[in-house]
C-alpha cells in the first residue's frame, strides 16, 4: 500500500509556487514536456505571471517550437515590471529569431545554373546583333556613341529581368529587399492579441465579483471575527499558513523565530516546502489579499484604527540598553539575550541595519537614560547557538521623547539632536581652543603605555584624523568623541557630554579632564618617588644594623677563641 507521502509526491504540487519550482527543476533535468505541462498548469492559476510564461518559453524553445517560444518570451518580458531579468533572455530571443528567419529564407534572386547561363549567352548574342544594326550610325551627327547604346540596352534588359522576378524579390539598384514575411506578421499579430487578452484578464481580476445569492450579510460579521489569536487584536497584514490558520505577519514571524510549528494546531513546518512558503511570505511581507479586502469592507473602522496604531509604532526605534556610545566611534557588542537577538534580526531584515543604544540606569525609575546614539550595523557574526557578535559604529545622537516596549525589548520615539552652529563672534576663540585641546589630547594619547594602546585599538580602532572643515560637521569633530570614549570618566558624565549641543563646552570638558588626569599622574609619580626614598632609608638602616650585628658576632667569636686558647695554655702549663 502506497504511503501518504509517496502518494503526494506522485500527485505533484497543486499550487502556483510548487508548479513553477518543479517546472524549473524538470527543465534542468531535460524533461521538457513535463516542464511545459507544469508551466501551463501554473498559467491556469495565474494567467498574468511572467515567471510561468518564461518557464513555458524555455520548454517550448527546447522542444523546437520556435514561434510559440518567441510569443511566450515576449509576453514574459511585457509582464515583468522590473527590467532586471529582461537582459538575460536576449540571447535566447536572438537565437529563436535567427532560426525563424533562416527557415523562411528562399533561394537567391539570380541563381547561377545552366539554364541561366544559356539565357545569358542568348542575350549577349541579341545585344551584339542590335549593336551591329546601330553601328552604321554616323558618329559625327549622332549624339550617342556605341558605348552609350550598349549601356542603354543593358539597362533595358535589366529592367525587364526585374519585372519578371518581381513575384519573388523587389530589386532597386543594388539593394535586394525580400517580400514581406507572412509568418513574422502573423506572430506579431498574435503577440498583440495575447497582450490585449491579458490586459482584459488583469482588469477584470481587480474587480471583486460577488454572487448576489452568496453575498454575506454585514450585520452578521463582528469585529472579533478578525482577531489574531496571538495578540488578541485586529489582524494587521494577515498571513495564512499552509495549515489554514491566520495570524498577523509580525506575530507569526516572532513565533517562528522560536519554533517551526503552527502556534494554534502545532502543525510542523519543518519540511522544506511548507517552510519555504511561510518564510517567503514573511520575508517579502506577502499578505492574504482576500482577508485584507474583507476587513476593509466589513470592519472599516477597526481596520483604520489598527492601521493608525501601527503607523505610530513605526516611528519608534529599538533601543539596546547597555552602555554609552558616541558618534563616529566603533562599538563592538556581544548579543546573547533572546529579545535582543530578535531585535537585531529585525533590524537587519528591514534593511535599515540601525538601532539605538542607551546607558542603563538600574537605580532610577527610568530603565535607561534620556540621551543615546543610533548605531549602524557594519558586520554581524552569527554563532551556532544563536548568539551574535556585532561590529557597529555610532552615527547620530537622539533624545528620548516617548518610551514603549515591543516583544520584550524597549523602543523609543526619538528626536535627533546636533551641534549648534558656531557664531562668527566665537569662531576665532573656538578655533584657538580646539587647536590647544587637540594637541594636548594627542600628547596624552601618545604617552599611554603600549598595552593600553593595544586594548584601545581592539575596542575603538585608531584615532580619527582631523577634518578639513571640522566647524561645519553636524556632531563636531570625530577625534573629540574618540577621546571622550577612552577617557576615564563616569558613565553619567559621558551621558551629560553626549547631550551637549555646543562644541565649546565639549572641548572645555575634555581640557579639564586631561588636566585632571595629568595632575593625578604627577601626584602618583611623586608618591612613588617618596616611597622609593623611604625604602632606601630603611634599607640603609637595615644594612648598618646588620653590619653592627655581624661585627659584634665576630667580636664574641674572637673572645671565645682567646679564652679557649688561654685555658688550653693554662692546661698545658699546669698539668695535674
Amino acid at each position: 500500500m502506497m504511503s501518504r507521502q509517496r502518494f503526494q509526491a506522485c500527485q505533484g504540487p497543486n499550487n502556483y509556487q510548487g508548479l513553477i519550482l518543479r517546472s524549473e527543476v524538470l527543465y534542468r533535468l531535460s524533461h521538457y514536456k513535463s516542464s511545459l505541462a507544469d508551466a501551463e498548469n501554473a498559467l491556469k492559476r495565474r494567467p498574468t505571471s511572467y515567471k510561468a510564461h518564461l518557464r513555458r518559453a524555455y520548454a517550448l524553445s527546447s522542444l523546437g517550437q520556435t514561434e510559440e517560444a518567441l510569443l511566450a518570451f515576449c509576453l514574459s518580458t511585457w509582464l515583468n515590471k522590473s527590467s532586471s531579468g529582461s537582459h538575460s533572455i536576449l540571447p535566447d530571443v536572438a537565437k529563436l529569431l535567427h532560426q525563424l528567419l533562416s527557415s523562411t529564407r528562399k533561394s537567391p534572386a539570380f541563381p547561377l545554373t545552366a539554364p541561366y547561363t544559356r539565357r545569358r549567352r542568348k542575350r549577349r548574342h541579341y545585344d551584339r546583333k542590335i549593336m551591329a544594326e546601330t553601328s552604321d550610325c554616323d558618329e559625327e551627327n549622332s549624339s550617342c556613341s556605341e558605348e552609350s547604346n550598349f549601356t542603354k540596352i543593358r539597362q533595358r534588359r535589366s529592367t525587364e529581368r526585374r519585372l519578371k522576378n518581381a513575384n519573388t524579390y523587389s530589386v532597386t539598384d543594388s539593394v535586394i529587399i525580400p517580400r514581406p514575411n507572412t509568418r513574422i506578421r502573423e506572430l506579431i499579430d498574435r503577440i498583440h492579441q495575447e497582450i490585449y487578452r491579458i490586459q482584459k484578464i488583469d482588469s477584470t481580476s481587480n474587480v471583486l465579483k460577488v454572487n448576489p445569492s452568496l453575498e454575506v450579510n454585514p450585520n452578521l460579521v463582528e469585529v472579533t471575527d478578525f482577531d489574531c489569536v496571538l495578540c488578541y487584536r485586529t489582524l494587521w497584514k494577515p498571513v495564512v499558513t499552509p495549515c489554514g490558520h491566520t495570524y498577523c505577519l509580525v506575530c507569526l514571524d516572532r513565533c517562528l523565530y522560536y519554533s517551526s510549528h503552527c502556534p494554534l494546531c502545532k502543525t510542523s513546518f519543518e519540511d522544506d516546502y511548507s517552510m519555504n512558503i511561510v518564510r517567503n511570505a514573511l520575508s517579502r511581507k506577502y499578505v492574504t489579499k482576500f482577508i485584507e479586502v474583507a476587513m476593509q469592507r466589513f470592519i472599516p473602522i477597526a481596520y483604520e484604527k489598527r492601521k493608525l496604531q501601527e503607523i505610530e509604532k513605526e516611528e519608534f526605534v529599538p533601543v539596546f540598553i547597555c552602555t554609552v556610545s558616541f558618534p563616529y566611534v566603533p562599538c563592538p557588542l556581544f548579543v546573547y539575550e533572546s529579545r535582543y537577538r530578535l531585535m537585531i534580526r529585525r533590524a537587519i531584515e528591514s534593511g535599515d541595519r540601525q538601532f539605538g543604544i542607551a546607558h542603563a540606569q538600574p537605580h532610577v525609575c527610568q530603565r535607561y537614560s534620556d540621551y543615546g546614539t543610533m548605531l549602524d550595523i557594519r558586520d554581524c557574526v552569527q554563532l551556532s547557538d544563536g548568539r551574535a557578535i556585532l561590529s557597529t559604529v555610532g552615527c547620530r545622537r537622539f533624545k528620548v521623547v516617548d518610551r514603549d516596549e515591543k516583544d520584550g525589548y524597549d523602543t523609543a520615539k526619538v528626536e535627533y539632536i546636533s551641534d549648534e552652529k558656531i557664531s562668527r563672534d566665537r569662531l576665532q576663540a573656538v578655533t584657538k581652543l580646539h587647536s590647544s585641546v587637540f594637541y594636548k589630547a594627542v600628547r596624552w594619547y601618545d604617552s599611554l603605555p603600549e598595552h593600553t594602546k593595544e586594548e584601545i585599538l581592539k575596542s575603538f580602532g585608531c584615532m580619527p584624523t582631523l577634518e578639513a572643515h571640522w566647524e561645519t560637521v553636524t556632531d563636531g569633530p570625530a577625534w573629540a568623541w574618540y577621546i571622550i570614549a577612552i577617557l576615564p570618566l563616569n558613565q553619567s558624565l559621558k551621558v551629560d557630554i553626549l547631550a551637549t549641543t555646543k562644541l565649546e563646552k565639549r572641548l572645555l570638558a575634555i581640557d579639564k579632564t586631561l588636566e585632571h588626569v595629568a595632575a593625578q599622574e604627577r601626584r602618583s609619580l611623586s608618591v612613588d618617588v617618596m616611597c622609593e626614598g623611604v625604602q632606601t632609608c630603611q634599607a640603609i638602616d637595615c644594612l648598618s644594623n646588620c653590619q653592627r650585628a655581624s661585627s659584634s658576632t665576630h667580636l664574641e667569636d674572637d673572645l671565645q677563641q682567646i679564652t679557649s686558647r688561654q685555658q688550653r695554655n693554662h692546661f698545658w702549663e699546669h698539668p695535674k
